[in-house]
C-alpha cells in the first residue's frame, strides 16, 4: 500500500486537534464542577482565595495549555521534528502519570482512554511508514509540499 504521507499527517493533526479539544473542554468543566466543592469542604481554612480565583487560574492553565497545542500541532504539519518528538515525550509523560495512583485501577484506566488513545493514534501515525516520510531530512518527501493545504506533488515551474 503506497499512502499519500500528507494525508496520514493530516489525519495525525485533526486527532490531536479533536484531543486537544477534549482536554480543554474537559479540564474546564471538571474545574467548574469540582473547584467550588474543594474550596467549600477541605480549603475554607487554609486559603485566602475565592473559588473563582481558583477556577480562573485553571481555566488559564487549560487554554495556554491549548495555545502551546495548538502551535506544536502547525509544526507537525509542517514537519518540524522537535515537534513531533515533544508530542511523543508528552505521550510517554501522560502514560506514566496515568500508571501512579489514583488511576491504577481498572475505572481509572478506562477514564484515561480518551486521553491516551488519540495521543497513542497520533504518535503511531507520525512515527511509522507513511507517516514518517513527512520529517525525512532534505527535500520534502517525494516532492509533496508542506505548506499548510497544499496535498499533492509539487508543481515546478
Amino acid at each position: 500500500m503506497n499512502a499519500d504521507p500528507r494525508r496520514v499527517v493530516r489525519f495525525a493533526e485533526v486527532t490531536l486537534w479533536t484531543w486537544t479539544g477534549w482536554e480543554t473542554a474537559s479540564g474546564i468543566y471538571q474545574s467548574w464542577t469540582s473547584v467550588p466543592k474543594l474550596a467549600a469542604n477541605q480549603l475554607s481554612g487554609l486559603i485566602f482565595v475565592t473559588p473563582w480565583t481558583i477556577h480562573e487560574l485553571i481555566v488559564a492553565f487549560y487554554v495556554i495549555g491549548a495555545c502551546l497545542s495548538a502551535w506544536i500541532i502547525w509544526q507537525i504539519g509542517a514537519g518540524k521534528r522537535w515537534a513531533r518528538s515533544s508530542l511523543l515525550l508528552s505521550l510517554l509523560a501522560d502514560a506514566i502519570w496515568t500508571a501512579a495512583p489514583p488511576y491504577n485501577n481498572i475505572p481509572g484506566y478506562m477514564w484515561a482512554i480518551p486521553d491516551l488513545g488519540p495521543q497513542v493514534a497520533a504518535t503511531y501515525l507520525l512515527y511509522f511508514h507513511p507517516g514518517r516520510l513527512w520529517f525525512e531530512e532534505g527535500l520534502t518527501p517525494r516532492g509533496y509540499r508542506r505548506e499548510r493545504g497544499a496535498i499533492g506533488p509539487r508543481k515546478e515551474l
